[in-house]
């Protein structure tokens, strides 16, 4: 797809490559009116709450009607995310995102209590209720992990105030997403050719690799010396980023900002840091390819700007989506019949906004 397609109004966008949220819901006024009964319905899972441990149906219930509720909370919550995506300079969509952060919010502090009530079940009245219910079996990874973070999870009154700061939390993100993809005045660049080009982020990534060196130096400087003139904007809302994780880290006991990221997948920190360990040991290689682009470019230093472009003759590497399509079921192939039709959903029934 050429690059300036990300410069398209979504207006001048052919249907056929835009997502059909319709499938979703068929209307704004359908998404309140779902929205609404979602709210309602998370006031039914506190009916559960003090009664988890009285029997393995009442936890099978509660855990069925929790993940109930969250499945149709996603929903609500893909579509206003969808629809803000289409142009994040529309503030009426970005309303809808903000009101299911808020549900989403309210969501989190109503069901703060599952995991600390589940922590008081005896883990062998647990192994019981597993035995005598066997539905239950559906949920046994949830309940296993609620195990697993016994010493991080809080009491029910401290886990519903950390809850009530999830909208808040996600203000450095939301402000990043919005200044980057909507309101942030690209730089131009001009050629050697004398085409000026504006520098999109995915022009930048086109621009490049072009083969004038020149050209790329231009396009480089251009680029970050745009975002250079709002470091100190760029850098307060990154500080407010990982004070936000330290916080939140610290109070869940834990050591570090990176335990906390990564204990979330039970990904022990020495793994994280094997993988830094691998890539520091396995430098010689990467500057040994360095220096062979740097010899194959025929140039004395090479610089960033030099990394991206190619060290062969060009390759014609543009397609079009139906192409694209295609070389992506021929390669998914070894993944079987039931994959490859779910992919084929995807291309068919437009889950995918290409612009």
């Amino acid at each position: 797809m050429q690059a300036n397609s990300q410069n398209l109004e979504r207006k001048d966008v052919p249907e056929k490559y835009t997502w059909n949220l319709n499938d979703l819901y068929p209307s704004v006024e359908a998404w309140n009116a779902a929205k609404d009964d979602v709210a309602k319905k998370i006031a039914g899972v506190e009916k559960y709450k003090g009664k988890l441990g009285q029997s393995p149906q009442n936890l099978y219930n509660a855990l069925k009607n929790y993940f109930g509720v969250l499945k149709e909370f996603y929903r609500v919550s893909d579509y206003a995310e969808r629809l803000s995506d289409e142009d994040l300079r529309i503030s009426k969509n970005q309303s809808l995102t903000q009101q299911t952060s808020n549900l989403g919010t309210e969501f989190s502090e109503k069901t703060a209590f599952l995991s600390p009530e589940i922590l008081k079940i005896e883990p062998k009245k647990i192994e019981s209720f597993f035995k005598s219910e066997k539905k239950l079996a559906e949920y046994k990874m949830f309940i296993e992990n609620i195990q697993r973070l016994r010493k991080h999870t809080l009491s029910e009154a401290e886990e519903k105030i950390l809850a009530s700061f999830g909208s808040v939390s996600q203000t450095p993100s939301d402000v990043y997403n919005i200044f980057n993809n909507a309101e942030f005045p690209y730089a131009k660049a001009k050629l050697s050719d004398g085409a000026e080009v504006t520098l999109t982020s995915s022009s930048y990534t086109k621009y490049r690799a072009v083969p004038n060196r020149e050209d790329r130096a231009e396009v480089f400087k251009a680029f970050f010396d745009n975002y250079g003139k709002y470091q100190n904007t760029l850098g307060a809302n990154l500080g407010g980023k990982v004070k936000d994780d330290y916080v939140f880290a610290k109070d869940r006991k834990y050591k570090t900002s990176l335990e906390a990221s990564l204990d979330a997948n039970n990904i022990p920190v020495s793994v994280y840091e094997n993988l830094i360990n691998q890539i520091h040991e396995n430098l010689p290689t990467l500057y040994r390819f360095l220096q062979l682009k740097k010899k194959m470019l025929g140039v004395d230093t090479l610089h960033y700007y030099d990394l991206y472009t190619p060290i062969v003759k060009k390759v014609d590497m543009r397609f079009s989506i139906e192409q694209g399509e295609n070389i992506i079921l021929d390669a998914l192939k070894p993944l079987g019949t039931e994959y490859l039709n779910t992919v084929k959903k995807a291309f068919n029934d437009r889950w995918i906004d290409f612009m």
